[in-house]
């Protein structure tokens, strides 16, 4: 006689509640939506540890400009399993390769926030004929990793430690995404949920132990690629800092450059209607025919 994991009869609990689409891969299931029935692909990635929710505007501002959207929760987070593996970029690259070919994705338009857009950027590098167009929110690069991190990484408890500390650590987040986290009441609240399902807090432990800290040099390559690249982020951003804005352009000298003055980590939640409307023109406009280079940025 076998035993269900509480843990996982939870999240199929949940996952029947809310409506998603599951698929099983080699980390686990992996739970996302799909928005649209026809059109060029879009596939949104999320960062740290806001989930596929964070995405609701824009997958459908995306869907009824035409496209097919598909977001999904990254593993340890959201609705996905929780495996007990090492949370690295490796590991996010393979699910993210996994479930566009489970979905028959062989091409599209990529976004990711955060993390969200070292991810994308590795898929790029290993996979540059996949990725159409690339969009990179606040990307998460040329981060040097905090105090606390570089104390307990090789402690013998640090893991622990830093599980215990998940749930302070997401409550501190509406204020490093948004310059007015009041005006977004449930936005924490769709963070918080992930903290009823076993695992979210050592899979967030496990992920900021092994965050590629310092990335951002090894990505040439791709912004040396002739695909349109769009970079979107707010200048008052504590999280990913606009500082690093100069260092990021050097290592995408293509991309078109959109600040947003006074938006911090999550300008597509904070200032969706801005944020929305430059995604889908930039994803729905024909690429240049010639080799002119950067778009004038907003500087």
């Amino acid at each position: 006689m076998t035993t269900e994991d509480p843990a996982t009869t939870a999240l199929d609990h949940a996952r029947t509640a809310a409506g998603v689409l599951t698929t099983r891969l080699s980390g686990g299931v992996t739970a996302y939506r799909v928005h649209g029935d026809h059109g060029p692909w879009v596939v949104l990635v999320h960062g740290l540890v806001t989930p596929m929710y964070a995405w609701q505007l824009l997958a459908d501002a995306l869907a009824h400009a035409g496209f097919r959207v598909l977001r999904y929760d990254q593993l340890g987070r959201g609705l996905s399993d929780r495996p007990a593996v090492r949370y690295d970029l490796d590991l996010y690259v393979r699910q993210l390769d996994e479930l566009t070919r489970a979905l028959h994705i062989e091409r599209a338009h990529f976004v990711g926030w955060s993390i969200g857009s070292v991810i994308t950027s590795r898929f790029a590098l290993a996979s540059p004929d996949r990725v159409e167009k690339h969009v990179l929110i606040a990307p998460g690069m040329f981060i040097e990793p905090p105090l606390l991190v570089r104390a307990l990484a090789h402690a013998p408890f640090g893991p622990k430690i830093l599980a215990s500390r998940a749930a302070a650590f997401i409550d501190a987040l509406p204020a490093q995404h948004m310059s007015r986290p009041e005006r977004f009441p449930m936005y924490v609240e769709g963070m918080r949920e992930q903290l009823r399902y076993p695992g979210l807090a050592e899979s967030f432990a496990s992920t900021i132990l092994n965050y590629p800290w310092r990335s951002g040099p090894e990505f040439r390559p791709v912004g040396e690629h002739p695909r349109p690249t769009l970079l979107i982020w707010g200048d008052a951003d504590p999280a990913t800092p606009y500082a690093n804005v100069r260092r990021v352009r050097a290592v995408f000298p293509r991309a078109e450059l959109l600040r947003f003055p006074g938006a911090r980590h999550a300008p597509h939640v904070e200032r969706p209607r801005e944020v929305n409307d430059a995604i889908t023109r930039f994803l729905a406009a024909e690429p240049a025919t010639d080799d002119a280079g950067p778009a004038a940025a907003a500087l």
